[in-house]
């Protein structure tokens, strides 16, 4: 593997100049070096800086490129080096029998849709005569595009947009999904549903909940518990920790507005609360639906989550420690409402 990505990264930063090349890659953290080093040979000079990396380093130089530039060959070793949920080999090839006959593009136009999924094969004529002739998906397209050997990010993205409202009717959108949606959950996955635009479904594949955590039914609250725990494990900048936390503080404003209820809850300073302002509207929830002696320690720990996850947003030294700390402590006030609010009850024995 470690040959294999090094070889990656060096053909990723291949096309840098000359003039350019010390200095992009000492900004990836490689060792600096001078222009004329490189004159030789580019990919020579690159491989002697990896080579005196951890592997573990190399990996988060790898992240680090990819968070300038696309390179899916790079992605695709990145994620199967990485302990990021992968769908399988299998699953791949039943959701390519399963969207056989499917229109390509539906109303899209044919070679801005294929060129913007598949930019490295979509103009090879084998591929593109035969997409062209019959703008049907079949196993044999998708495997000339490289369905079965992209990255999974590539993958999922070609998958929402075949089911994009933006040219795609809903009826058909839905008949995708019917198929997708359970060879997706047997890898613990889902494409489900995320929003809306002009009364027309938006689908995104999403990460199905972790074990041990399970749906509240507040769909935006889960989304974002699921969103979170996917940033944390594939964070390693300060940026993206700080980011960690920004969602959290999404995932509690998400919380609030799915109990907070005004006529029910005043605010305890009586100030009417913004539709962001999740610490007045969760400690107004909480002040009546968990008053007394008994559940004091509870609103301490709520608060205390709240004022974590806002002051991780502003750090700019935020660590993993942090952004870790900051999702158990979120995600721990989520299902201690959800418990209190009979969410979590056992079925009752018919």
């Amino acid at each position: 593997m470690k040959t294999q990505i090094r070889g990656l990264i060096a053909e990723a930063l291949h096309s840098t100049s000359l003039f350019d090349l010390a200095a992009r890659c000492e900004h990836y953290g490689l060792a600096p070096g001078k222009e004329t080093e490189a004159v030789a040979s580019k990919k020579q000079y690159i491989l002697r800086r990896l080579e005196k990396l951890s592997d573990q380093e190399v990996l988060q130089v790898a992240n680090l490129i990819l968070a300038d530039l696309t390179d899916d060959r790079l992605q695709s070793a990145v994620e199967q080096l990485s302990d990021k949920q992968l769908v399988s080999d299998i699953t791949r090839r039943r959701m390519a029998e399963a969207l056989n006959g499917f229109s390509l593009t539906g109303t899209a136009d044919l070679h801005d849709f294929g060129f913007k999924h598949w930019p490295d094969t979509w103009n090879a004529p084998n591929v593109y005569a035969i997409a062209s002739n019959q703008c049907i998906i079949s196993e044999e397209i998708l495997k000339r595009l490289g369905f079965f050997n992209c990255s999974q990010i590539k993958m999922f993205g070609f998958i929402e947009d075949l089911v994009n409202p933006s040219y795609r009717e809903e009826d058909e959108q839905k008949a995708i999904v019917e198929k997708l949606d359970p060879l997706l959950r047997l890898d613990g996955f889902t494409l489900a549903e995320s929003g809306r635009v002009s009364g027309c479904p938006i689908y995104r594949i999403q990460q199905t909940a972790p074990t041990g955590l399970e749906p509240t039914g507040w769909t935006r609250v889960d989304r974002n518990v699921t969103e979170v725990r996917n940033r944390l494990e594939t964070a390693t900048m300060e940026e993206q920790f700080q980011a960690v936390g920004l969602l959290c503080r999404e995932t509690l404003i998400s919380l609030a507005q799915a109990v907070y209820d005004a006529e029910l809850h005043p605010t305890l300073d009586r100030v009417t609360p913004s539709d962001t302002d999740a610490k007045r509207m969760l400690e107004a929830y909480i002040a009546v639906a968990f008053s007394g002696g008994a559940y004091e320690h509870f609103r301490k720990h709520a608060r205390a989550a709240y004022d974590l996850a806002a002051h991780l947003q502003h750090r700019r030294t935020a660590s993993f420690r942090q952004a870790a700390a900051c999702t158990e402590a979120t995600t721990s006030i989520v299902n201690l409402i959800a418990i209190m609010a009979g969410l979590r009850d056992p079925t009752p024995p018919e």
